[in-house]
């Protein structure tokens, strides 16, 4: 009976308050939590899970040592995927990180090349911009994708010591200048011999990604994954 009125009572709240999906604002349905099925769906998936050569792994040859990298969906200007994505950053609709995040999770579980990863820290906030945002968007994406995964998340063992501007609308060596030894890892141990998987919302000239699996090689026995919801 409580449970009953409990269905209810939820019914009559979203009778006025509907749920929306967060890339068509369409209204959800019942087993829809933040993004409906027509839109996953169409999202354009590479499944660059399974892929050595794919465009994102490219994107690091020669620059940093990655054992694989994997992005869910292709972000496309004024696309479905950016809305959603919009929703998560700046909307504070942190279910859409964690469902976009399970996406990717659910891929990467499936995929041989990601089969020994142990650990998934997301790509930090410097603290400041946490602060103003309230929240880093990426440990509602590194959640979800550990519960895909069934493994252990972390949102401690690297930080971001510089506070520094935007990337938006910068140069691919903007991107580059802009992140220089800006991160740090650190945790008395715990990474040693971790095989780690470092997510991000989006990866575009991967200056970031790049900062950071930097900092994180300098871990003894560490071995790096990287993986994104998007990449454009």
């Amino acid at each position: 009976m409580l449970e009953i009125l409990k269905t209810y009572s939820l019914d009559l709240f979203h009778l006025f308050y509907p749920r929306i999906c967060a890339s068509c604002a369409n209204s959800l349905n019942s087993s829809e939590k933040a993004i409906c099925l027509s839109c996953k769906y169409n999202y354009k998936r590479p499944k660059f899970h399974d892929d050595k050569n794919n465009e994102v792994e490219k994107r690091f040859w020669g620059k940093i040592k990655v054992k694989a990298a994997s992005a869910h969906a292709q972000f496309i200007k004024d696309g479905l995927l950016q809305k959603a994505i919009y929703e998560l950053k700046y909307k504070q609709n942190t279910l859409v990180g964690e469902e976009l995040g399970k996406e990717l999770g659910y891929e990467l579980k499936n995929s041989a090349r990601f089969k020994d990863v142990d650990l998934v820290l997301p790509v930090p906030l410097h603290k400041i911009k946490k602060r103003k945002r309230g929240y880093n968007q990426c440990d509602f994406i590194a959640k979800g994708v550990a519960e895909a995964m069934e493994i252990e998340w972390s949102v401690r063992h690297i930080r971001r010591n510089v506070y520094n501007i935007s990337q938006t609308g910068k140069s691919k060596y903007g991107r580059f200048k802009n992140t220089e030894n800006i991160f740090e890892a650190y945790g008395d141990g715990h990474l040693n011999g971790r095989n780690i998987l470092l997510v991000d919302d989006v990866i575009t000239t991967g200056a970031t990604i790049e900062a950071c699996v930097n900092a994180l090689n300098k871990v003894e026995g560490a071995e790096i994954y990287v993986a994104s919801v998007a990449y454009a």
